[in-house]
């Protein structure tokens, strides 16, 4: 009975450790322990936002620092102020300010107010001016921090009253609607941030409807909210979110703060939550038939172990267009070796143009010198210019000297400019130093004065190599 005992414990610790290694391996497990998660749709977290996060641990009253304007371009450098800096210069001060009004204390707040006052006296008689919304944003950090003081249920209470209310009337005062706003925003961020379930449904309400807050774009800032809690309930609301993405706009710009999840990435680990490696990449393909929803860019993430899976699709002559076209693309950016013969097998089977195209440039990319052959064959072909196109481009990647006389005929004999040009720049790796002197002899025919430019270029390398 002993024995029995011994063994039935041992059957059961393998079984859970078996359980152990199965959720560790699921690709879309919860990274929500990280400092810094994935971007698939959303901006990269600045690494300087780090510092931010780490400082607002340590010293809050240090973030002050970054509320002035010779300090930011001192974290931001740079020799020209592109918008592309500006925008890492807003963003890094946005979250200082926000996370002053996560972790500090009362005593900073007659600092805050002097900002507020000097800011307001810039301002001026300007109305609506940037000094004078600064001045407003600051406003709202002081009144997060005094209900902060007053005790978590105080301060869930009040940002709950805070993504509570309705959208303010058309009629309006201006000044009225963008106090609304900015309170709507601000407390849906910070009940994300506390993972307060009770706030779903409020935080679903504003991101089911794009048209509320004007320009505030309260719709995504409340989607990015429901990411931070991670509740089911809002899956639709994200996956709405997903489709109407764009990269412009505030909540766009403003990237991933620390410990922050992707809208994408929290959409995929809410609907293959429970599902297997196997299942939920599978789930993932099957769903590019309803839009796109980031599937390429979450199948990336997954990496070696969505392989299997996206091959069994290119295997299947008869599945979706949509799905074979994402599993062509993932595992040619992932530059997937073990992917070299469903790439062949597409090329010579698909009756889909663009995919028997994308296949080449794969196959290419992976430099399946075992592809030569048929790439050469599509090359000739002269029924698909866009296939023409990527088989002499995928050649050109590989660099295999059997093309070299066929791409040199094309760069000398085909009547399209385009395919003369790629055939041009495909000779770079196929040819040697009778190449050069052979292409600039065409340089006495060519027309096209972009073909010429590529013949002179080419040329010359391959002339240099040979020295």
């Amino acid at each position: 009975m002993r024995t029995m005992g011994i063994r039935v414990l041992l059957a059961l610790v393998l079984l859970l450790m078996t359980m152990a290694a199965s959720e560790a391996d699921s690709p879309l497990q919860s990274r929500r322990n990280q400092t810094v998660l994935p971007a698939i749709v959303q901006k990269a977290t600045l690494p300087q936002m780090v510092e931010v996060y780490r400082t607002s641990e340590r010293e809050p009253s240090a973030l002050l620092a970054y509320l002035d304007d010779a300090f930011l371009a001192q974290k931001v450098p740079a020799e020209r102020v592109t918008l592309d800096v500006q925008n890492k210069r807003l963003a890094l001060r946005y979250y200082a300010l926000a996370r002053l009004g996560d972790t500090a204390g009362e005593e900073i707040i007659p600092m805050l107010q002097n900002i507020v006052e000097a800011r307001k006296r810039s301002a001026g008689e300007e109305r609506m001016s940037l000094e004078e919304d600064f001045a407003d944003e600051v406003e709202v950090v002081i009144e997060r921090i005094r209900y902060r003081a007053k005790g978590t249920e105080a301060y869930v209470q009040e940002m709950m009253n805070w993504i509570g209310v309705s959208e303010p009337p058309a009629e309006s005062p201006w000044e009225d609607k963008v106090k609304v706003w900015r309170r709507v925003r601000e407390g849906a961020r910070a009940l994300g941030i506390l993972q307060c379930t009770q706030a779903v449904p409020h935080l679903m309400r504003w991101a089911a409807n794009p048209s509320a807050g004007g320009f505030a774009e309260l719709d995504m800032f409340c989607a990015r909210a429901l990411a931070r809690i991670g509740d089911k309930r809002s899956l639709e609301a994200l996956k709405v979110a997903l489709l109407n993405f764009v990269d412009y706009g505030l909540y766009a710009v403003l990237p991933l703060e620390p410990g922050e999840p992707d809208i994408a990435w929290a959409y995929w680990q809410m609907r293959t939550e429970g599902m297997s490696v196997e299942a939920a990449v599978r789930e993932i393909v099957r769903s590019c038939r309803e839009g796109q929803l980031q599937q390429h860019r979450i199948l990336e993430q997954i990496g070696d172990a969505a392989v299997p899976i996206l091959r069994s699709v290119l295997m299947d002559d008869g599945a979706d267009l949509k799905e074979q076209r994402v599993a062509l693309y993932v595992l040619g950016s992932m530059r997937s070796r073990e992917a070299a013969d469903v790439f062949l097998h597409v090329l010579r089977h698909s009756p889909v143009e663009d995919i028997r195209a994308k296949a080449a440039i794969n196959l290419g990319r992976i430099g399946a010198r075992e592809a030569v052959d048929e790439l050469m064959k599509a090359a000739a072909q002269e029924n698909s210019l866009s296939l023409k196109l990527s088989a002499i481009d995928a050649l050109g990647l590989i660099g295999e000297p059997l093309a070299e006389p066929l791409l040199l005929n094309m760069a000398k004999n085909h009547p399209h400019a385009s395919v003369r040009f790629s055939a041009v720049y495909a000779l770079q790796t196929t040819g040697d130093r009778n190449t050069a002197f052979a292409l600039q002899r065409l340089l006495t025919t060519e027309k096209d004065d972009n073909v010429k430019l590529a013949i002179r270029a080419v040329a010359e390398q391959l002339l240099q190599k040979s020295r």
